[in-house]
């Protein structure tokens, strides 16, 4: 297949990543990114590697503009801050609108999370729960 398509496949020792260069490099930025975590909080390193991992996964690319979670799984990863966040906010006139939309289901992720798009086609940024959904006829 690798032919076929005209890929060259390189082994590398498991033992001796600097043999690889794009193990290097990846290597080289978690290292970075823990030594800064461990300068602004103390810990240890391996308390850190994860939300290392979560910040380079999450950060889109230079070069292709997308985070690694959505090229791996065609979705947006949703950050903890916006879990936390209310899926509206607080109005403070009683006469404003408490929801958005209305918003047609375009894909079912799960059980319970759907991706939407508006009525035009336009496609919404995120996932959503069906906690933050109500029903709307048309």
């Amino acid at each position: 297949m690798c032919t076929k398509l005209r890929i060259e496949h390189w082994f590398a020792p498991v033992c001796y990543p600097q043999y690889n260069g794009q193990v290097k490099v990846m290597n080289i930025t978690i290292f970075t990114g823990i030594k800064k975590n461990l300068l602004a909080t103390g810990t240890q390193w391996y308390k850190e590697l994860d939300r290392v991992l979560w910040s380079y996964r999450t950060t889109p690319s230079n070069s292709t503009g997308e985070t690694l979670i959505s090229l791996v799984y065609d979705i947006e990863a949703v950050l903890p801050i916006e879990v936390m966040e209310a899926s509206q906010p607080k109005n403070k006139n009683k006469l404003n609108p408490k929801w958005e939309g209305p918003y047609r289901v375009r894909r079912v992720i799960g059980p319970r999370t759907y991706e939407l798009e508006e009525l035009s086609g336009k496609t919404i940024d995120h996932t959503w729960h069906t906690v933050y959904l109500k029903k709307y006829y048309i």
